[in-house]
């Protein structure tokens, strides 16, 4: 039993110190916030309740879209009061 209970804490023991000895890479790490678009906008979420159920469901987009439904939805509005 002495052996077998030996094999797996050599196995540990070689394997923290192969763990140990790794040395640092020598590139620095590439920056990922650098890559990001400049005119990405910050998204606004808001909460809208959906006919026939209790639970309200989370909605994000940014400004500019919030402002291009909103006006699509004013251009419908009017031309649903204009006469045919």
């Amino acid at each position: 039993m002495g052996k077998f209970m030996m094999l797996p804490v050599a196995t540990i023991l070689m394997a923290s110190g192969a763990a140990a000895h790794q040395t640092a890479p020598t590139t620095p790490p590439s920056v990922v916030a650098a890559a990001k678009p400049v005119t990405a906008e910050k998204p606004i979420c808001r909460s809208e309740e959906t006919t026939g159920s209790r639970f309200s469901k989370r909605v994000c987009h940014t400004k500019a879209e919030w402002n291009a439904m909103a006006a699509d939805g004013v251009a419908a509005l009017e031309a649903s009061r204009r006469p045919h």
